[in-house]
């Protein structure tokens, strides 16, 4: 029933928080409510206010993991307007969030948001955006999270007529985060570069991407 339903949801934080207890009976336990309540859309809403909100590093990265599996399921389920106030909400908890395996697992989320966009007729311009404008951040912290953010995106949609079309922005912007003053910046887009090429299809964008 609907009560049920908003029950089971309400519970849903505190599941996460039983995960982390070492008791196997209680985790195993959490781990079935768990997945009970991740089969109702609704349970995306929680999920982005605990990501939020949750003083816990780990229920935080939970949270981030639980969507990503989700959003090729229950992603249509959410109005479109709810669609766009979610993704700028992660995109804006990936630039603010301040440990950096929680970043990773926000990051994977994006990516799958811009996988299920792409694949059904939208288009990942404002993850574009966002990453561009992250790479000219004075703060080394974002122009790493803009290359972090590209190296899920490129695995997911790669291999994209999108992705294609961006070609000459994203070139430009390796080139210059390859030539960052700060170590892990550098490797990060390293990382990136290398995960781009794997799906890129043409020789010649092989080579314009290997020659950056």
């Amino acid at each position: 029933s609907p009560s049920q339903k908003q029950q089971m949801l309400g519970q849903l934080e505190a599941a996460m928080q039983e995960v982390l207890v070492p008791d196997t009976r209680r985790i195993k336990a959490a781990t079935r409510f768990i997945s009970q309540c991740l089969k109702l859309p609704q349970s995306m809403m929680i999920l982005f206010r605990v990501l939020q909100q949750s003083n816990h590093a780990a229920i935080r990265q939970m949270s981030a993991v639980f969507l990503r599996r989700k959003v090729s399921s229950h992603w249509s389920e959410l109005p479109a307007a709810t669609q766009d106030g979610a993704l700028g909400m992660l995109l804006q908890r990936l630039r603010t969030e301040p440990t950096k395996i929680v970043k990773k697992a926000i990051a994977s989320a994006i990516a799958a948001v811009g996988k299920y966009k792409t694949n059904n007729g939208g288009n990942c311009n404002s993850i574009f955006q966002f990453m561009i404008s992250a790479s000219s951040s004075p703060n080394p912290v974002d122009r790493e999270m803009s290359m972090l953010l590209f190296y899920f995106l490129g695995g997911e949609v790669g291999d994209s007529p999108e992705m294609a079309s961006h070609h000459d922005a994203l070139r430009n912007l390796f080139v210059k985060c390859l030539q960052d003053s700060v170590v892990d910046v550098k490797l990060m887009a390293l990382k990136a570069i290398s995960q781009l090429v794997e799906h890129l299809n043409g020789t010649e964008e092989v080579l314009g991407f290997q020659s950056a």
